[in-house]
């Protein structure tokens, strides 16, 4: 189990969300380079009704939870109005249904360190070359890696920017003797941020282009 590896799980008592009965599921982090959570789980259905992202030091940052909820029901039963979703005849020629997973780019960077956990879930790089992005996520936290070409990275100065327990952190590294802006955006601690940037390098064959 991909949680496992990143966070010790136990039970931390029940409580009653949304109307409903829940248990209270402590994820704490196995180390200091991501965040901990309290999770309540329906104990009926299973699904998550609440979830508390907590700092390094145990205090809370982030809530979601549900306040209403109605869990089963016959979706015959849901009104939809009629004509909300008709599409065009144009429309409809371009939908397509597919099985096939989503495509993603093949890898053009890569990262020297990540918390143990933490694995790629996605990479793209945008129509003009501008940009390449990587996600990686331990099961929980997810976080987004972006690296400008040489050409964006001259317009963009460093910062970092903090709101509630999301990151974002815009660093120049030094690659082949040209500086590339390298931004991490996630719901990880600020020093988290900073290594991840640091250790990225390009792919051998791949020069100084995103």
């Amino acid at each position: 189990m991909q949680l496992k590896r990143s966070y010790s799980i136990e039970i931390a008592g029940s409580a009653r969300i949304a109307g409903r009965e829940a248990t209270l599921l402590m994820l704490r982090p196995n180390d200091a380079w991501r965040y901990g959570y309290v999770v309540a789980i329906d104990k009926k259905s299973g699904l998550m009704l609440q979830s508390v992202l907590l700092s390094l030091s145990g205090k809370p940052m982030e809530r979601f939870q549900f306040v209403e909820i109605s869990v089963g029901g016959d979706l015959d039963s849901v009104e939809i109005p009629s004509g909300s979703y008709n599409l065009g005849v144009n429309e409809r020629a371009d939908c397509e249904i597919s099985d096939s997973p989503l495509k993603q780019d093949a890898p053009k960077w890569q990262t020297g360190w990540l918390p143990t956990g933490f694995v790629m879930t996605g990479s793209q790089l945008d129509r003009d070359g501008d940009q390449y992005s990587m996600v990686f996520s331990d099961g929980l936290a997810v976080l987004t890696v972006f690296v400008e070409s040489v050409e964006t990275s001259i317009k963009v100065p460093p910062f970092l920017a903090k709101s509630g327990a999301t990151v974002a952190l815009v660093s120049k590294v030094l690659v082949d003797g040209s500086f590339i802006t390298v931004s991490v955006v996630g719901e990880i601690p600020g020093d988290t941020a900073k290594r991840i940037a640091e250790s990225l390098t390009p792919l051998p064959d791949l020069g100084k282009t995103p």
